[in-house]
């Protein structure tokens, strides 16, 4: 039997060497780590995690080490489905976003990985196998670094063997992100796979409408001369609590962070007559 057995959480507060910032969420001192240990009555264990920019950290772990830990202890782990249910609806008087989505998606991923730790799978077989590669970028909290520092944190990247790059934008200025896009494509060449995160700065008619994110579009065709480039917008859209990020340019795509999302994803696909297909999901803080 997979019945949980015990339900471990901790909290790590890990202080940065220097302060990051993006778009919409100020300056970064630290990141916060949560993480759940999960032990069935056999002795399997299964690990889940989720991270903060520096805030916020202590409410998920009140989450995890209060709500989590009464509602499931005993239960047959092998239910996912189940008591993912059950924990939405449990927690959802109290919130349907924010510390608590971010909590339950460490407790789903550790319920994940316990089962395949008890079938002795690997995750990405028992998920149904595709690939056991998976391809990897490299993106920075690098929105106002100075250009110089930008290129140098790209080549550290390059050097650790990256062959994809993703990097901030959302400046004040439209101008000075285009530059900045222009300087980097020129430094990776022709073809090399950059993409762009604006963190949701934009607004869909900002980005869709108005130009924001199609000017940079342009501006990676052109540059890369009709080659594939990404876009990663990161547009602000919800539709009953569910955010999803727009990814694309010129044969990319838009995906879905949350299981509600996929559906607006899709739609908004249809919208931008982009197919899906590239997610640009963080799990670790959404489902």
């Amino acid at each position: 039997m997979a019945n949980l057995a015990s339900i471990r959480c901790g909290f790590y507060r890990i202080p940065l060497p220097v302060v990051l910032s993006d778009s919409t969420h100020g300056e970064m001192h630290a990141f916060e780590l949560n993480t759940v240990r999960l032990t069935d009555a056999e002795g399997a264990e299964g690990v889940g995690y989720t991270y903060t920019a520096g805030r916020n950290g202590a409410a998920v772990y009140a989450i995890l080490e209060r709500e989590i830990a009464e509602l499931f202890a005993g239960e047959e782990a092998d239910e996912i489905e189940r008591i993912w249910r059950k924990a939405w609806w449990a927690l959802h008087y109290g919130g349907r976003g924010g510390p608590t989505v971010l909590a339950l998606s460490a407790f789903d991923m550790a319920l994940w990985d316990l089962k395949a730790k008890r079938a002795r799978l690997p995750l990405w077989n028992l998920l149904g196998g595709f690939d056991a590669r998976v391809p990897c970028y490299a993106g920075g909290i690098d929105l106002d670094l100075a250009l110089d520092k930008l290129l140098r944190q790209t080549e550290d990247n390059l050097a650790k063997g990256f062959r994809a790059i993703k990097m901030k934008v959302g400046r004040k200025r439209l101008a000075e992100d285009i530059e900045r896009v222009k300087a980097m494509r020129a430094h990776l060449g022709e073809g090399f796979p950059l993409m762009v995160d604006a963190n949701m700065k934009w607004s869909v008619d900002e980005a869709i409408r108005d130009g924001g994110v199609q000017t940079v579009f342009r501006s990676l065709a052109v540059l890369v001369e009709r080659r594939r480039g990404f876009c990663s917008a990161g547009i602000l859209a919800r539709d009953n609590g569910a955010k999803f990020n727009v990814s694309g340019s010129s044969g990319s795509s838009c995906a879905g962070s949350t299981r509600a999302s996929v559906f607006f994803a899709n739609e908004l696909g249809k919208k931008l007559d982009r197919r899906v297909g590239l997610g640009d999901d963080d799990h670790s803080i959404c489902l």
